[in-house]
Order: C-alpha cells, then sequence, then structure tokens
C-alpha cells in the first residue's frame, strides 16, 4: 500500500520520505508533516529490520486510512501550490 502512496506523491510532487518532509516544515502543517514521518518510519521498520514488532490488523487497517487520508491531503496541498 505505501508504494501506491508513494506513486501518488511522485504524481503530486509531495513528500513521501523523512526528508522531504522535514524541507517543508515551517510551509505545510506538522500534524501533517508529523503523521507522513511516522508513516514512512513505520514501513522502513517493517521492509528493512530484521526484527521489529509486526503490525496487527488493527494496526494494518489504521495504517491503510492514515496514508490514504495523507495522499488526499498532500494532493490538496499540491493543488494550492503548497507542496
Amino acid at each position: 500500500q505505501f508504494e501506491l502512496f508513494k506513486e501518488i506523491c511522485v504524481l503530486f510532487q509531495a513528500p513521501f520520505n523523512k526528508k522531504r518532509a522535514e524541507k517543508l516544515r515551517g510551509c505545510v502543517d506538522d500534524a501533517i508533516l508529523d503523521r507522513l514521518i511516522s508513516a514512512v518510519t513505520r514501513r522502513n521498520e517493517l521492509t528493512h529490520q530484521d526484527e521489529c514488532q509486526p503490525p496487527t490488523m488493527r494496526e494494518a487497517v489504521e495504517y491503510f486510512y492514515d496514508i490514504t487520508e495523507l495522499a488526499v491531503q498532500l494532493g490538496s496541498l499540491a493543488s494550492e501550490g503548497l507542496a
């Protein structure tokens, strides 16, 4: 699911990693950037770490809804020229 989110971010030229998100501090609501960084961090843990806490079904569903909402919000910001 994150890879689909990333494709949408690339399409809208929105941030999809921590480094790009931090560059927008002060221009974009910090709450959006913090949620994005949290989602990216968790995705990286699951993808790249040998040992990490596996997600629960609840976390997986919440993650899906969160990155879907983030995609909509970032798309909206991009259409306004803010992202």
